[in-house]
């Protein structure tokens, strides 16, 4: 497992984006995406010498944006993730909370989402 990315958890995508321009050293970002499996509007955030945020707005975030939390989940990249699923479950307590599907964002490379002890945890099929 290799860590991915932090999911950033935003009411709108622009205004945050331009926020964090003025706070951290932004070396690029992806296009502003819907991706309707995910019902979620995305961008990936590219820093320097950090690990990428991804922004994310949607049903699923707006509650936790309005409250102030925006750590959202993090994602960890995998070889084989189905087989990650299952030992994560079986041995490490951890709840399936959306099975692997395709992602927009990351080019129809499947994603699943899991409830663990550490928050929400994100796999992302390496290939």
């Amino acid at each position: 497992m290799i860590l991915h990315h932090l999911g950033i958890a935003c009411l709108d995508i622009r205004e945050t984006l331009d926020q964090m321009r003025a706070m951290f050293p932004i070396i690029g970002h992806s296009e502003f995406i819907h991706d309707p499996e995910q019902c979620a509007d995305l961008c990936m955030v590219s820093l320097r010498g950090s690990p990428p945020l991804e922004l994310i707005s949607g049903p699923m975030v707006s509650t936790l944006a309005r409250k102030g939390v925006s750590l959202y989940h993090t994602c960890w990249e995998v070889d084989d993730i189905d087989a990650v699923i299952s030992r994560l479950c079986s041995t490490s307590g951890c709840l399936l909370v959306s099975g692997p599907k395709p992602a927009v964002l990351f080019g129809g490379r499947r994603v699943s989402f899991l409830r663990a002890s550490v928050g929400l945890v994100e796999l992302l099929a390496a290939t």
